[in-house]
C-alpha cells in the first residue's frame, strides 16, 4: 500500500520529516528565501490535469502561504483566485522541498500537496486553468515536485481503482 493515500481529515495531514521529498539542490553559499506552499492535483474524467500557465511554464493550481495559513487554507484561497471555484481536497499526496531561482532570488520552498476536485463556482478566475496531460507538457512543468505530485496522485488513484 502506497504511503501517500489520503489517510485523515485534511487539518490533520501532515507529513513527518523523514516523508519529505527533495527536488533541486540548496546553493551553497546563497540564502535561500523560506516559501510555504500549497499546491493540487485536480483531474478530470480523462485524466488530465488542472494547471495554471505562465510567461514561460505551467504549474498545479495553488500556490504559496500567506500569514499564518495551514496548507489547506493556502491552496483553497489560490484556488478561489485561480480558478474562481471552492476546492474539495480529498486526502494528502504528500509532502515536498523544491530549491529554485527566479530571476535573482533562490528559494527553499516548503510544499505541501493535495488530491482534489473542483467545487461550486464562486466568481471570476483570476487565471486560465489549463486541462493537459501532463505526460505530453512534462517540460513545461516548473517544479520538479510537481511532477512527483501528479506521479503520486495516479499511484493512488490506480490502487483505489485495483480494489
Amino acid at each position: 500500500m502506497s504511503d501517500v493515500l489520503p489517510i485523515a481529515a485534511p487539518s490533520q495531514a501532515r507529513s513527518p520529516i523523514a516523508d519529505v521529498r527533495t527536488f533541486g539542490v540548496r546553493p551553497n553559499g546563497v540564502e535561500c528565501r523560506l516559501r510555504s506552499a500549497a499546491y493540487a492535483v485536480v483531474t478530470d474524467a480523462h485524466g488530465r490535469v488542472a494547471f495554471v500557465r505562465g510567461r514561460s511554464h505551467i504549474w498545479l493550481v495553488g500556490g504559496g502561504s500567506e500569514n499564518d495559513e495551514s496548507p489547506e487554507q493556502t491552496v483553497r484561497r489560490e484556488v478561489r483566485e485561480e480558478a474562481g471555484c471552492e476546492l474539495v481536497i480529498h486526502g494528502l499526496i504528500g509532502v515536498a522541498r523544491q530549491y529554485f531561482q527566479v530571476d535573482d532570488v533562490q528559494y527553499d520552498m516548503h510544499a505541501t500537496f493535495f488530491s482534489a476536485s473542483f467545487g461550486a463556482n464562486i466568481g471570476d478566475p483570476e487565471e486560465t486553468i489549463e486541462w493537459l496531460d501532463p505526460d505530453e507538457v512534462a517540460s513545461e512543468i516548473f517544479h520538479d515536485s510537481h511532477i512527483w505530485a501528479i506521479a503520486q496522485h495516479r499511484d493512488v488513484v490506480r490502487e483505489t481503482s485495483a480494489s
